[in-house]
């Protein structure tokens, strides 16, 4: 997702990229938690009826289903703010805080965008400033690459465009 954020002059902005998120973490809890409940109450009923060897398979599917939504989670809630100033690009990238930070000068910037090859897949957009190189948007999908594309050629970059 590209958001758009206007600065108080309103003639400089700053663009947020954040991975497409279905559900929230409290949502992931909650469908954990009923997928749990359900399994748990079906398991009582087959140890009952003297399926007892269900057990250690119940509990290797709610790990696994645990494991699975966690390392979804945390993919996506990577971000990516991308600020503007006279003189500046800077990007600041992270999960859950601030990771990484980098600043290029906007007059010797070029956007470098890799186009795929195959169909379906999704390009790879690149901040490139003298030896400094900074992938955007590793996350996004192509609707959410073309949309930053365009926000960063109406911020006056000069966007290179190369097949991959």
């Amino acid at each position: 997702m590209v958001a758009v954020h206007p600065r108080s002059g309103g003639q400089e902005a700053s663009l947020t990229l954040t991975a497409n998120q279905s559900m929230s973490w409290q949502q992931n809890i909650m469908l954990f938690g009923c997928v749990a409940l359900f399994s748990l109450m079906m398991t009582v009923v087959l140890v009952l009826s003297g399926a007892w060897l269900v057990v250690p398979f119940v509990g290797l599917e709610l790990a696994a289903l645990g494991i699975g939504l966690y390392i979804t989670s945390l993919q996506a809630s990577r971000w990516q703010h991308i600020h503007f100033n006279r003189d500046t690009i800077g990007v600041d990238s992270g999960r859950y805080r601030l990771e990484h930070s980098v600043q290029v000068s906007r007059a010797w910037a070029l956007v470098t965008a890799i186009q795929p090859s195959k169909p379906g897949s999704t390009g790879q957009v690149w901040l490139c400033c003298h030896d400094q190189q900074v992938r955007l948007g590793a996350f996004l999908n192509h609707d959410d690459l073309q949309q930053l594309m365009h926000h960063l050629d109406a911020k006056g970059l000069m966007i290179h465009i190369q097949a991959m």
